[in-house]
């Protein structure tokens, strides 16, 4: 392994137990996560294993994780999404996964889209909240608390295949590797 390789990976690792240790939020002030840290109980520190079986996404800085899950919540609804002519909903989606995004989850071919799960009135933070279903899912029980955090909270629990095919195609939209 190169010297370079090995900074960047080191990097990315350093980046993934910030995001599982919560730190990563940069949309608070360095006050309000410094209230936050205080308020919140106590967790136990995270440690390599952990970190290593973070999946790659868990890197991101907080907004690019949201708009992934935001990404995964578009690929889920995508056929309804693509039989839809409502205005309001389409421009939800649009202003929260970008309209290349948007257009792109519309073109995807009938095979490649999942089945739509039961969603009532569509938001941004429904969007969110279900796509956070579909990134969460198969983590273990306190790497996906961890992750949760600054996400939506996931709007219901999906099938581990169908949760697979909406986040590894929300991946490939967002041109991040899996």
């Amino acid at each position: 392994m190169t010297p370079d390789a090995a900074r960047t990976e080191r990097a990315a690792l350093w980046r993934r137990a910030r995001a599982l240790d919560g730190a990563d939020d940069a949309a608070r002030s360095p006050r309000a996560r410094a209230l936050a840290r205080r308020l919140s109980p106590p967790r136990a520190p995270v440690d390599y294993a952990a970190i290593l079986k973070a999946p790659a996404w868990s890197a991101l800085p907080l907004n690019e994780r949201r708009r992934l899950a935001a990404t995964c919540g578009a690929v889920l609804l995508a056929e309804r999404l693509a039989a839809s002519i409502d205005g309001r909903m389409l421009g939800v989606v649009g202003r929260s996964i970008g309209e290349g995004a948007l257009d792109a989850v519309l073109a995807l071919p009938p095979a490649q889209r999942p089945e739509t799960p039961p969603v009532g009135a569509l938001d941004a933070e429904a969007l969110e909240g279900l796509g956070a279903a579909a990134l969460l899912a198969g983590l273990s029980g306190e790497t996906a608390r961890r992750l949760a955090d600054g996400l939506a909270p996931p709007l219901l629990r999906l099938d581990a295949d169908q949760a697979q095919a909406a986040r590894r195609l929300a991946l490939t939209l967002c041109g991040i590797a899996a």
